[in-house]
């Protein structure tokens, strides 16, 4: 899958953005 990594990477994000919020 070509977008994998980039799909991750932006799912992490979202989750630490939760976390701070």
């Amino acid at each position: 899958m070509p977008g994998y990594s980039y799909v991750k990477k932006t799912t992490i994000r979202w989750f630490f953005l939760c976390l701070m919020a």
